[in-house]
This record gives C-alpha cells, structure tokens and sequence, in this order.
C-alpha cells in the first residue's frame, strides 16, 4: 500500500512540474522554446511512466492498457517511458541551458546599463541639487548684498511695462508697497512728467532692437520727492519664446545732486569769469588752448572757435616758446608763476600783457590756467609818471634855491644842485649827514 501511494505522489509532482513549466514557458523563453519543449515532453513522459507503474498495481486498470500484458510487456513500457523521459530532459536541458546563460548575460548587461543609468541619474540629480543650492546661496548673497544698497533688481513684461518681479529695496527707496508696483501701468504712471515721455521711447526703442541700454530719469516717490535713477534694460527670451525686460534700477540722486550743484558752481565760475574784465586762458602742457573767456577774445580780435584752434606761441611773440614750455614743466600743482610778454592781435596790433598762470591737475593731466591782464594803460601811466618825476627833477636841480628834504632823525636825504652856491658843498657831500651841522651861531 505504502508503494502505491508513493507511486501516486510520484506521479502527481510530475503532473504538477508538466503543468507548471506549460504554464511558465508561455510567451517565455522565445529564444529557447524548442528546448523549453522537449522539458516539457520528457517530463510528461515520466508523469506517463509513473501512471503506467500505478496502472501494474491494478488489474483492472492494467487491462485498459493496450500494451504490456505480459510483466515483460510491463517492464519494457515503464522502461520506455521513463528512459525516453530521461533523454528528452537531458537533449532539453542541453538545448535550453546555453539559451538561459544568453539571456542571463543579457540580463546582466542590462542590469549594468540598468545600474549606469542609476548612477548617472543619480549623479545628476545631485548636480542638480546642487546647483540649486548654489543657486539658492547666490540669490541669497545677492539679497544680502543688495539689500542695503542704492540697486533695485527687477523684471517686467515686455508688451506691457507691468513688473513681474521687483526686489525688497524698492519700497526703501521710493516708499511704495511691493505690492503697488505689481499694478498695471504703474511704472510709467510713477515717472516724472518731464522724463516719461524719454523713457518709455527709450525703453521701446531697445525692445525693438533686442539690445541692451541704459538711461537716466526720475520717479516721484510715495512722499512726492523727485527720485533720481539709471535703469540698466536687458531684453531676454523667456522659456516660451517671449520677450522679456530684466534690470536694475540704481538710485542716483546723490550723484545727480551733485553734478547738478557742480554744473551750477561752474555756471557761476563761468559768469564771473565771462563778466572779468581780465582775458583767461585755458591751455595743456604744449599750449594747445582748451578754453577762453570773451574778454580774451576781444583784446585778441579773434571768436572763439577761431581761438580754440590755436596754440599760446601764435599770439605770444614775446617769449620764447621754448622757454615758456621749460617755465610749465617745471611747475608743481598749485603753484603760480608771473610772465610778463607780448601779445599780437588778429589784425597785427601788439599790446604788453603780463599773465598769472596756475598749474591745475584734472583726471591726471596738466592744464594751465593764465589771467592775462593787457598792460598797454598800466605802461602808459608809469611812462607819465617818469616823464613828470623828470620833469620835476629838472626844475629842482636847475632851481637857484636851496630845496633839500630829511629823515625823521634830521638826515639830509636829498639836497638839490643849489648848495654849491648857499653853502659851498656838493650834494653828496651834504646828504646822510644832520641839518644841524650845517646851521651857523647866528
């Protein structure tokens, strides 16, 4: 009884190995399906085996077989079955195993590539995490850094004007809300109205183009104050294909504040100096003219432009040239040197001058700045004044009365030609000496 039931479990492991590998092989194995059959079949074969040896343990069912009557007979079938079984799974194993390692090193090639994939997904991923960390760092230096300071990074659409995004600083600058300057057409109704029209052609103009510019105008902020700013326009493509504007806004009005007071100061500098009745000359180191004021043209006779075209030796005939460049070479900023000269007008007429020239360092280069003064009236009144101080010590020498003058001390300090008749001395003689010397008893 105990074989029969071992014949019994024998036979349905092999029903279930035939029916599990049928039901495996299906749409598996397409590279090895020939060997995967004859498995299939040698197994059978030894479920049909193992069937037959049950069958021997039962006349009846024994009968049914056609073959096998005899215990020869028997013996042969189970033979037959079990050895065609056998040699079925060896020729099946044999053909099937080499297909299996093919698709195992598939397999594993493609584990690797598989694994690869990972690895470089996976790298990326990391590249990618940190350069958004990198990038996080960056936008967060760049807040840092301009967070106290005059830039205010920004973005805005390109149809419209309208700001998609606005830096923090904004609203330290010009007071207004973050919030406000996300409305619609706020930055060009914020724009001075001497300034608006500049900066939207502006604007426009560089869209058109696709290139980068920079421009200058004011806003009016929250408190009404007129603010001064250089805005730095990108024109950049987004992700879609639409323009966008990008840039920074640089709060200038300090600067601007002082240009406008320079340019004020050298307003008023340039009146007085227009109004001076003194020529200035603004020359460089070789005497090429920079600039003049009008009193300079009129004593010379020549405009302006005619002027500025010329060097310092095409007027100055009384020094030479040579001299003069050896006289500025030689000169240390803020110092000042007196010349005296001569100058020559456009019709040929000649005047004595005498100038006060200033070495002045601007951005690094020399330039002299000479107050020229025309010396024709200055001449002419010490010319009378020798002529009458002759004419005076004429009639004091030829005079027949004593004229004489002393110091505080009693010290003859001049004594005319007369004493040679009142006294006996000559001039000479009578002069450093006391009055007192020469008085008589009498």
């Amino acid at each position: 009884m105990t074989d029969i039931i071992l014949e019994v479990i024998q036979a349905v492991v092999l029903l279930a190995i035939v029916a599990f590998l049928w039901n495996a092989g299906r749409g598996r194995f397409e590279q090895s399906r020939h060997g995967w059959n004859l498995i299939i079949l040698g197994f059978g074969l030894l479920f049909l085996a193992s069937v037959l040896e049950i069958t021997d343990d039962f006349e009846t069912l024994n009968r049914l077989i056609g073959f096998g009557d005899t215990d020869i007979g028997a013996e042969i079938q189970k033979f037959v079955g079990f050895l065609g079984g056998f040699i079925l799974l060896a020729v099946g194993f044999w053909m099937w195993i080499p297909k299996v390692q093919v698709l195992s090193d598939l397999v594993d090639t493609r584990t690797r590539e598989l694994q690869e994939s990972n690895r470089a997904l996976l790298t990326e991923v990391n590249n990618r995490l940190q350069a958004e960390t990198i990038l996080r760092r960056s936008e967060e230096r760049f807040r840092s850094l301009t967070a106290n300071t005059n830039i205010i990074p920004w973005e805005a659409d390109a149809a419209t004007f309208q700001f998609t995004y606005v830096g923090p600083q904004a609203e330290h600058h010009l007071g207004y809300p973050a919030d406000d300057w996300y409305g619609h057409y706020f930055w060009p109704d914020h724009i001075h109205p001497d300034d608006k029209e500049m900066a939207i052609a502006t604007c426009m103009s560089a869209l058109e183009r696709g290139d980068d510019s920079d421009f200058e105008y004011r806003m009016i902020a929250a408190d009404g104050r007129a603010v001064w700013l250089r805005d730095f326009v990108n024109v950049a493509v987004n992700e879609g294909g639409q323009k966008i504007l990008r840039g920074i806004l640089v709060n200038i009005t300090s600067r601007k504040g002082a240009e406008i007071s320079l340019k004020e100061s050298e307003e008023r500098l340039r009146a007085l100096v227009e109004c001076a009745s003194d020529a200035f000359v603004l020359h460089d180191q070789n005497g090429k003219l920079i600039d003049v004021n009008d009193a300079a043209c009129h004593s010379l006779g020549y405009t302006r432009d005619e002027l500025l075209t010329k060097q310092v030796s095409d007027f100055e005939r009384g020094i030479d040239p040579a001299m003069l460049k050896k006289a500025w070479a030689g000169m240390s900023e803020g110092q000042a040197i007196t010349v005296q000269g001569e100058h020559h007008r456009k019709d040929g007429s000649r005047f004595p001058i005498e100038a006060r020239v200033s070495l002045l360092v601007v951005d690094g280069d020399k330039h002299f700045l000479a107050l020229v003064r025309d010396m024709t009236d200055h001449r002419q009144a010490e010319l009378t004044v020798r002529e009458s101080e002759q004419k005076y010590r004429t009639l004091v020498e030829t005079s027949h009365d004593l004229i004489w003058s002393v110091d505080v001390e009693g010290r003859f300090t001049f004594v005319n030609q007369a004493s040679r008749a009142t006294h006996g001395y000559e001039p000479e003689e009578m002069i450093g000496r006391r009055f007192t010397e020469f008085m008589t008893e009498e």
